[in-house]
């Protein structure tokens, strides 16, 4: 074939190079049936990259056609070659041909009428490339979570639409922007391990994100290191966890605080006692407790009902809440049992203006359905480490100890 379409003294030359290229290469006579319909084609030559693309050996294909070899072929091959055969317009194309499998990228020319030339390369990876970027750019935008493309020195080279509508950037304005832009400032000590994490394998982690507007909010960071190209980046997919975060407090509050009075609770009062009693070994100071309840508190349940009790409850809790120092906790221990925990006081003259402040805030009356309730209390007062050594006993001493006051008329209170 080589000799019908080149002089001879080229003809050697023409195989070297023929042979030489990355691309299959073939000449093909095509057949037409009676009407002149194109309906098969022969193999006339091939290439050694013909060979290794198709896995057909050269020796078994020349002369035969190619329903010879593949019986099954769709008709759409054969009728695009047919047309550039006989009309000698030059096409290219690419196509899944389904019985190798394989993707390609096909040049066809006619050199003389009846024949054409077929120059083709595997493009099947690429194919597959393509299609799973495809993919990759259809969840990157339609993502609900921002996907940021961030550059090894932090500069962001791409981002999706919900990042710009989270950050309330434009496409453009984020592109300018570091990552350290986005990221709030007291982050800064946390970002090198997050980055190192994210390196080498990737991390999730939680931090605080800034808006345009300079408003901050909670998310959670999914962030990993990888190459495109030659260039290392990073994909941070971002998550707005501000509402969760508040959800999250809202039950720790929930949890740790009485829900008629809104202080503590008894839960977190324990928790609170160990780590003041732990504190005060460690700062080698005393720590003073004072359990207190309200006199005759069933009588104003009897008498008024229980909603005057809740009031009650309510009013002694903020007034006491509001005596106290910035340093000590009241916590409600139980029905109208109340603690306080007094921690790094000076001497007992120091508690007893507390509690004179307590009894001073109490006398006022708390009005309930314009009737003036009158609240007295009896407070008990433990000291550590004098009284006792461990947190239950101390409770227990601090109640020994208001149980004595109750001996009295009312707003009294016993060491």
């Amino acid at each position: 074939m080589f000799k019908e379409l080149m002089c001879p003294r080229c003809e050697e030359s023409l195989r070297n190079v023929i042979n030489a290229m990355c691309e299959g290469y073939a000449i093909h006579e095509i057949i037409c049936d009676d009407d002149g319909i194109p309906s098969n084609f022969r193999f006339l030559e091939v290439n050694c990259a013909f060979e290794e693309i198709t896995g057909l050996n050269r020796d078994e294909i020349l002369g035969k056609t190619v329903k010879d070899i593949y019986p099954n072929i769709t008709s759409s091959w054969i009728e695009i070659y047919g047309r550039v055969a006989l009309t000698g317009e030059p096409v290219y194309f690419e196509n899944y041909f389904e019985l190798l499998d394989k993707y390609f990228r096909v040049s066809v020319f006619t050199p003389q009428k009846g024949k054409f030339i077929t120059l083709f390369m595997e493009i099947t990876e690429l194919k597959k490339t393509e299609e799973i970027m495809k993919k990759h750019k259809l969840l990157f935008e339609c993502a609900q979570d921002a996907v940021l493309y961030v550059r090894d020195d932090g500069m962001v080279i791409d981002a999706n639409d919900s990042a710009c509508k989270l950050y309330g950037y434009t496409y453009e304005e984020l592109l300018r922007l570091n990552i350290h832009d986005i990221r709030h400032f007291s982050m800064k000590p946390y970002f090198e391990h997050q980055m190192l994490q994210a390196d080498e394998g990737g991390t999730v982690f939680e931090s605080v994100h800034v808006r345009k507007d300079g408003t901050d909010f909670a998310v959670e960071v999914s962030a990993k290191g990888t190459i495109i190209g030659s260039e290392k980046v990073r994909i941070h997919i971002i998550r707005d966890i501000a509402e969760r975060k508040l959800a999250e407090e809202k039950i720790i509050y929930l949890a740790n605080h009485d829900s008629l009075t809104g202080i503590p609770n008894r839960a977190f009062l324990m928790q609170e006692l160990t780590r003041a009693l732990d504190l005060a070994d460690r700062g080698q100071y005393k720590l003073s407790l004072l359990l207190f309840d309200i006199d005759k508190f069933k009588q104003v349940n009897d008498v008024y009902g229980h909603q005057a009790g809740d009031v009650v409850l309510k009013t002694v809790a903020a007034r006491i809440k509001a005596v106290i120092r910035s340093v000590d906790t009241v916590a409600r221990l139980g029905g109208d049992e109340f603690i306080i925990i007094l921690p790094m006081f000076k001497d007992k003259s120091e508690i007893l203006t507390i509690i004179n402040r307590m009894f001073e805030t109490l006398n006022e009356p708390i009005i309930f359905n314009n009737v003036n309730l009158y609240v007295h209390i009896s407070v008990g007062i433990g000291i550590y480490p004098d009284d006792a050594l461990d947190k239950e006993s101390l409770i227990k001493y601090a109640d020994t100890a208001m149980y004595e006051a109750k001996k009295e008329s009312g707003n009294t209170y016993s060491f």
